[in-house]
Formats: structure tokens, C-alpha cells, sequence
């Protein structure tokens, strides 16, 4: 009877070992999840605290966004009469699309050119001597001025040879 008892209790001591170690990796899931909440949180938080230091840099600046406003802006805030009450009335004041119309102050002008006279056709005769070949123009090579000047390149080259001069040398450690 003792012994039965004792794989009993073995039995009971592994199920209960088991479902606390199911317990405590359920709660830490629970506070990765949680953390990471507070992480997109916190990203969130920065990125609006961002926008309101800017903000803030704006409306520190008013007296000068001001002065740009009257200097080179001119902006100005709506008027009653400005702000419309349906899409209706939005359309009312579109006009349709003329395309034969012009302004008054567009005027169009053209030039009528005499007809060309037909050139006379110009009769090749074939023959098995070869053509001249047209003459093609000299091309002359325009004085080399660089595009770095000597010192820059000299430069250059010394920063190179310095370069692959270490290089070598840890190569050879």
C-alpha cells in the first residue's frame, strides 16, 4: 500500500511540477505582450512628442511668421461669404469646359507661306565604279584642360599610395 501511494504521490508532485512551469511560461508570455504594448506605446508617445516641440518652435516663431505673412504671403482668413454650403454651390461656380473659346485677350496669328516648287528630280545613273563618299567634317581634338587640376590629382595619387602602403603592411603582420 506504501508503495502504491508513493507512485501515486510521484505521479501527482510531476502533474503539479508540470502545470506550474505551463503557469509561469502563460505569464511571461503575458508580459512580453505587455511589454511590447508599452514599447508601441512609448513610440507612439515620441513620435507625438516630436510633433508638439514642433509645433512649439512654430508658435515661438509668430512674430515672424507674421511679418513673412505681410511681407510676401498675404494670407488671410476666410470670409462669410467665402465658405460655401453644399457642393452645389461648389459646382454653380465652375464653368463648363469650351474648348472653341478664347480669351478676349488671346489673339492667334498665321503665316501663309507661297507653295514650294518641286525640285527637279535628280536621275542617278548606276554604274560599277564606286560612289564618292561624302566628306565627313575634322574633328579636332579641343586641348585636354581636365577636369582636376594637377595638384587635386597629385593628391589623390599620394592618398593612394599611402593607402595601398598600409595596406601591404597589414598584409605582411
Amino acid at each position: 500500500m506504501i508503495r502504491s501511494l508513493g507512485s501515486a504521490g510521484l505521479a501527482l508532485v510531476t502533474l503539479g511540477t508540470g502545470l506550474g512551469l505551463y503557469l509561469v511560461s502563460y505569464s511571461v508570455g503575458a508580459e512580453r505582450s505587455g511589454i511590447a504594448k508599452l514599447e508601441r506605446q512609448i513610440a507612439t508617445d515620441r513620435r507625438d512628442i516630436r510633433a508638439l516641440e514642433a509645433e512649439l518652435r512654430v508658435r515661438s516663431n509668430l512674430p515672424q511668421l507674421e511679418r513673412w505673412n505681410a511681407s510676401a504671403l498675404a494670407l488671410n482668413a476666410p470670409k462669410a461669404g467665402q465658405i460655401l454650403e453644399s457642393e452645389v454651390q461648389l459646382a454653380s461656380l465652375v464653368r463648363p469646359h469650351q474648348p472653341d473659346a478664347l480669351p478676349a485677350d488671346v489673339r492667334l496669328a498665321s503665316v501663309e507661306l507661297p507653295a514650294p516648287a518641286p525640285a527637279p528630280r535628280e536621275v542617278q545613273v548606276a554604274s560599277l565604279e564606286q560612289a564618292a563618299k561624302p566628306r565627313l567634317p575634322v574633328l579636332r581634338e579641343r586641348p585636354d584642360t581636365g577636369l582636376f587640376s594637377a595638384s587635386f590629382v597629385a593628391e589623390i595619387d599620394a592618398a593612394a599610395d599611402d593607402e595601398r602602403a598600409s595596406l601591404t603592411r597589414v598584409s605582411l603582420r
